[in-house]
């Protein structure tokens, strides 16, 4: 599935860690293609969500950096949203089992 990433990624991060959000009933982390995607969907985290505090873009360099940050989160955050920019409905959801599994193949 996403075998072919173009890297860096980007995650949104704050002071207190790498941001992760309730869809669908689960705990995901906000992946991006682009620091571009990433900044925009902080402009709109910062409009409903203060407080967070200042959050910012952070570059996932390489496969190797994502399958680390991918095992460092709690158990029960299992899955990634991929650029989400709409509605919860129309998000990409991947879990992080398939998402680690695309990556070694």
């Amino acid at each position: 599935m996403h075998q072919h990433l173009r890297f860096p990624i980007y995650v949104i991060a704050s002071r207190a860690g790498i941001v992760v959000v309730n869809t669908k009933g689960k705990d995901c982390v906000l992946l991006f293609h682009s620091r571009q995607l990433a900044e925009d969907q902080i402009e709109k985290i910062n409009e409903s969500h203060r407080q967070l505090g200042t959050l910012h873009a952070l570059a996932v360099p390489d496969v190797a950096a994502l399958r680390e940050g991918l095992h460092g989160f709690s158990p029960s955050v299992t899955c990634a949203v991929w650029d989400p920019t709409g509605t919860p409905a129309g998000f990409m959801h991947v879990l992080f089992e398939d998402l680690l599994l695309s990556l070694s193949g």
